[in-house]
């Protein structure tokens, strides 16, 4: 259903040529979206044999997501062009079509078993479960510090602060990608028989360091090694995060267990563009990157402190020594 919203919110968006054309197309691609990564982390744990199979199975995924983002930023490079409105309406029809092939690749449904003794999943159940309520305040304090900032912030901060040209920003995220693809799957290797915790505690304090790094200095080599450096945290992020959030849920409420934990990107996603546009714009910048640097340390505390809270095997501590 994700899959086709998208495919449909993309399409109308190359026949769009007025607000009110575009907003419904991109409310309808939003709504396919937004729940699609819950439903496909939920679908990949589902589709393990075994729980110690988590963290690379979601690393590989983080790889091949990225290497897509990086593939369909080049492609977009190549075919648009500012003065032929008619390559914006090639690439958005390729974009339908390619939700589409992936609703052809979906693996088959298997027949729903129900248990007639038990009771329907809710959210409220969900909620009950205290563990994951601070794990949902470490998700969301890793989404502020994290994506949402990068990609709502760091393009202002950059531009108003340091004066950085709109090519070297663009710059920053291609050396972010590219590092990503090359380290993801040797940091399986170096990750694998950690406590999910501690890999997290690590990429929040590397995120930590890449937000101070940004903070000292806006020279062009500076800001893409701050893209680097972060990339290094994101490596340490993808096999941790979404393993720790499935160890917590059974299979009856692991849907839900998703949706509630990506609400806190979508949440983040919000409020971070605010926030940053209303810091940097009232030339409070140094404040802005102050809060990412403190808020990235408090994730790094808050994940080590709820290690008390979790299981051995929730921990990941299957074949860990750490």
């Amino acid at each position: 259903g994700c899959l086709l919203l998208q495919a449909v919110g993309t399409a109308l968006l190359a026949f769009g040529s007025t607000p009110a054309q575009v907003l419904p197309a991109l409310l309808l691609n939003g709504l396919g979206i937004g729940p699609s990564f819950p439903a496909g982390n939920a679908l990949l744990t589902g589709l393990l044999s075994r729980p110690e199979q988590a963290p690379r199975a979601f690393g590989v995924q983080f790889t091949v997501i990225n290497a897509g983002v990086g593939l369909g930023g080049l492609v977009a490079a190549v075919v648009v062009d500012l003065h032929r409105p008619v390559t914006f309406e090639v690439l958005f029809l390729a974009c339908a079509v390619a939700c589409l092939l992936q609703f052809l690749m979906l693996p088959p449904a298997a027949p729903p078993v129900h248990d007639e003794d038990a009771d329907a999943p809710s959210y409220r159940e969900v909620l009950s479960d205290p563990v994951f309520r601070r794990l949902c305040g470490v998700s969301l304090l890793f989404a502020m510090t994290g994506y949402a900032a990068l990609d709502t912030g760091l393009p202002a901060f950059a531009r108003v602060e340091g004066d950085v040209a709109p090519s070297t920003i663009g710059l920053v995220l291609t050396v972010n990608t590219v590092l990503i693809v090359a380290l993801q799957l040797p940091a399986l290797r170096w990750v694998q028989h950690w406590r999910h915790t501690r890999a997290l505690a690590v990429a929040a304090t590397i995120w930590a360091l890449s937000w101070a790094l940004l903070g000292v200095s806006q020279a062009t080599v500076v800001v893409l090694l701050f893209g680097a450096v972060f990339g290094l945290g994101e490596v340490f992020l993808a096999p941790a995060m979404q393993p720790l959030i499935n160890g917590l849920a059974s299979d009856r409420l692991r849907g839900r267990y998703n949706a509630l934990s990506g609400a806190m990107y979508s949440v983040a996603f919000v409020v971070s563009p605010a926030l940053s546009g209303l810091l940097i714009g009232s030339g409070l910048g140094w404040l802005w990157i102050s809060g990412l640097v403190v808020g990235s340390l408090a994730a790094a505390g808050m994940v080590l402190r709820l290690r008390r809270r979790l299981t051995p095997e929730q921990d990941g501590l299957l074949a860990a020594v750490f």
